[in-house]
C-alpha cells in the first residue's frame, strides 16, 4: 500500500452525533482558512463561517452530547488504553480533561447564545439565506463594516468566534482521539465493490485510497454490513461511473466502546 502522505482519506460518520462534530470541524477549519485572508471576500467567508456555525450549534442539546462524546472516550480510554494507536494515551486524557473544563463553563443552553439577538449579525444571516442577498445594496451596515481597518474587523471576528473557542477545542480533541482508535486493515474491493460485515456498530469509517487512482468510493453503512463502491470520474463535466477492476484499499473502522 502507499505511503499514509500518498493516500487520500473518505470518512463517513456512522451516527448523528459524530456526523454534527464532523461538519463542526469542517466550519472551523473553513474560518482558520479564512482568518488568513484579509480581503473583503475573505471577511465575508470568514463571517458566513461563523454564521454556519451559529446556527449549527443552535441545538440546544449539543453542549450534553459534546460533554456525553468526552466522558465516554474518558471512561473507555480508562477501562481499555490499549485501544489507542499511534496517540499517547497520558496526552489524549490531558486533551479531554482540558475540554470537558471547557464546554462545561458553557452557558446551559448553547455556545454563542448572546450572538443570537445581535441585531447586525442577525440582519446578516436573513439575507445570507437569499442568492446574492448579502450584497452591497441590501446590507449597506455590512458594507460599511467591511471597510474599516483590517485589525479592528479581526478584533470583531475574533471576539464572535470567541464564543464557539471551548467547542472548537473539545471536537478536534474528540475526533482525533476517535481517529486513533482502530487500526488499518488491507482489503480488495473485488471489482470495485466491497461488502463488510463489522463486528461492532462503529462510529467512524475511514476509507483510504492512493491518491493517483483517481478513485471515490460510495459508501453506503448500515448496521449490519458496510458497502463500498469504487467510482471514477475522469473529470467534472463526465459522469461518473463504477469501475470492474479490483481495487486495494485500506479501511479503518473506529471506535470507542
Amino acid at each position: 500500500m502507499p505511503k499514509a502522505t500518498d493516500l487520500i482519506i473518505f470518512e463517513q460518520p456512522l451516527s448523528e452525533r459524530v456526523r454534527t462534530l464532523l461538519r463542526l470541524e469542517f466550519l472551523f477549519q473553513q474560518r482558520r482558512h479564512h482568518a488568513l485572508d484579509d480581503s473583503t471576500t475573505g471577511t465575508r467567508a470568514a463571517l458566513q463561517s461563523l454564521l454556519d456555525v451559529l446556527s449549527l450549534t443552535a441545538r440546544s442539546d449539543l453542549k450534553s452530547e459534546v460533554i456525553k462524546e468526552i466522558q465516554d472516550q474518558q471512561t473507555v480510554l480508562t477501562r481499555s488504553p490499549a485501544i489507542l494507536q499511534g496517540m499517547e494515551v497520558r496526552q489524549a486524557f490531558s486533551r479531554l480533561a482540558d475540554a470537558l473544563k471547557g464546554v462545561q463553563r458553557l452557558p446551559s443552553h448553547f455556545a454563542g447564545s448572546s450572538l443570537r439577538s445581535h441585531e447586525f449579525l442577525d440582519a446578516i444571516a436573513k439575507r445570507s439565506a437569499i442568492p446574492g442577498g448579502a450584497a452591497a445594496f441590501d446590507l449597506p451596515a455590512l458594507h460599511r463594516w467591511l471597510a474599516e481597518p483590517t485589525i479592528r474587523i479581526r478584533a470583531d471576528l475574533e471576539r464572535w468566534f470567541s464564543h464557539f473557542a471551548p467547542y472548537e477545542t473539545a471536537i478536534n480533541a474528540c475526533l482525533d482521539v476517535l481517529r486513533h482508535c482502530g487500526s488499518d486493515q488491507a482489503l480488495v474491493a473485488e471489482g470495485g465493490v466491497h461488502l463488510y460485515t463489522p463486528q461492532a456498530a462503529h462510529q467512524l469509517l475511514r476509507v483510504k485510497v492512493a491518491s493517483d487512482s483517481g478513485l471515490y468510493p460510495e459508501i453506503s453503512a448500515g448496521r449490519y454490513r458496510y458497502s463500498l463502491r469504487f467510482m471514477r470520474q475522469p473529470d467534472v463535466d463526465s459522469r461518473a461511473q463504477q469501475i470492474t477492476q479490483d481495487v486495494h484499499f485500506q479501511l479503518q473502522c473506529c471506535l470507542l466502546a
